[in-house]
């Protein structure tokens, strides 16, 4: 007998919590430094004569990186919800 295989409703519950914590958390930080900004001003500040080695691939506006801190939240929640759901039920499906 097979069973049909579906989306744990704890990993979904954890996937829209985890979009809405972001997406508040996008909202208080609207005014705030990063701390990529804070480590560049720090290095300007302590050695103005630094220079780069690499450059980055693709520059983000503010815009995209919320979007990408957002979505990266949500998928570390699924993942986490996810493995909590599969320890609770008992280990691997491998044995049944």
């Amino acid at each position: 007998m097979s069973r049909r295989r579906t989306t744990p409703p704890v990993a979904l519950g954890a996937a829209i919590g985890g979009v809405a914590v972001a997406a508040m958390l996008q909202q208080w930080s609207a005014g705030r430094q990063g701390t990529d900004d804070r480590a560049r001003e720090t290095v300007d500040a302590v050695a103005p004569t630094y220079e780069r080695w690499v450059e980055p691939v693709r520059k983000n506006t503010p815009a995209q990186e919320r979007w990408l801190f957002l979505l990266q939240g949500a998928l570390g929640a699924t993942v986490f919800a996810v493995a909590v759901h599969h320890l609770r039920r008992g280990g691997s499906r491998a044995s049944e």
